[in-house]
């Protein structure tokens, strides 16, 4: 096959060759495991070739073979038995968690944000993130683990996003859509006023004062 291993792909072609024109091939001479053959075709330019396609029926290692004694050639011999060809399928979800270990309202004017997927990846990178309110500095990681700065810009709430397939696993399989991270940014310190309904000058033994924030 073509396929490389491993593979997100739905369906692979699988090539069998002999070394000289046989009869007799049928899909069920055929031994699969965790996946069906479908489709068998001689191939018209060379009938010493044939091809059949093999749909995986889940995740993990899908494996066929051809037995011994399946296929005569004119001579009336049969056939050796073939190699055992193993492809891996991965086309399981990646998920994508955004957390902080910072408390939220905060008044930090810095908070470190991770990034976590499932399984390995690759390209993923610093423009993958997405910052409402604020902007990134001091991205890092590889694999599973990243991080990054966030540095709020105004108060309110700083929001982190990053979207579906922004990396991918060794199979090609993108991640799904982290939920957002929402912080509320408070740099602000609260201002204080005093106010009175007491007119002045004021012959009152006492009077109120309201305290307001």
């Amino acid at each position: 096959t073509t396929e490389s291993s491993p593979t997100n792909a739905s369906d692979f072609i699988v090539t069998t060759s002999f070394n000289e024109v046989v009869e007799g091939l049928e899909l069920s001479d055929y031994v699969v495991t965790n996946g069906q053959v479908t489709d068998l075709q001689k191939d018209v330019s060379d009938e010493s070739l044939y091809t059949v396609k093999v749909t995986p029926e889940g995740d993990g290692l899908v494996s066929i073979s051809l037995p011994s004694s399946k296929v005569l050639d004119s001579a009336g011999n049969d056939n050796d038995g073939s190699n055992t060809l193993a492809v891996t399928i991965n086309r399981s979800a990646i998920t994508t968690n955004i957390t902080t270990q910072e408390s939220s309202p905060t008044n930090k004017s810095r908070v470190e944000v991770a990034i976590e997927f499932s399984e390995v990846v690759t390209g993923f990178e610093a423009e993958d993130i997405v910052v409402t309110n604020g902007t990134k500095e001091n991205f890092a990681g590889s694999g599973t683990s990243y991080t990054v700065d966030v540095l709020p810009s105004d108060d309110g709430s700083v929001r982190v996003d990053v979207a579906g397939n922004a990396a991918q696993n060794n199979a090609g399989t993108g991640n799904s859509k982290a939920a957002q991270l929402i912080i509320k940014s408070d740099k602000t310190g609260p201002t204080v006023a005093l106010s009175t309904t007491e007119s002045s000058p004021t012959n009152a033994s006492d009077f109120i004062v309201t305290t307001s924030f």
